[in-house]
């Protein structure tokens, strides 16, 4: 990861990076625990929840990152999946599941609408 984060130089055609900007990359946690023994305890083997299982499931994931430079306004990414399922059976491997709504909106489907 640590070669992904770095200053670009506008004149090479390329666009390598050449300097490191950040040291440590590292995402924060959330406030109560961790969240493997949170899973593990609530819907593992020893758990009282032996009919739930995750199958299936569609993941939409949306970031905001802060401006590092002057020139940097920040921005969000945002990422989905393109697969469309029913069950165990895979319909489409390439729909589109963020949608334009305006100039600085989008939308992510999930669920039957996405199918």
């Amino acid at each position: 990861m640590s070669m992904l984060i770095g200053n670009v130089n506008e004149d090479v055609p390329q666009r390598d990076l050449h300097e490191r900007v950040v040291n440590n990359v590292c995402f924060m946690q959330p406030p109560y625990g961790t969240p493997a023994k949170f899973v593990e305890s609530h819907f593992g083997k020893h758990s009282g929840a032996k009919n739930l299982q995750f199958l299936k499931g569609t993941t939409t994931l949306a970031f905001i990152y802060e401006p590092k430079t002057p020139a940097d306004k920040g921005g969000i990414i945002i990422a989905v999946d393109s697969r469309a399922s029913a069950g165990e059976y895979i319909s489409s491997k390439s729909v589109m599941k963020i949608l334009d709504i305006g100039d600085r909106m989008v939308a992510t489907m999930a669920g039957g609408a996405a199918d």
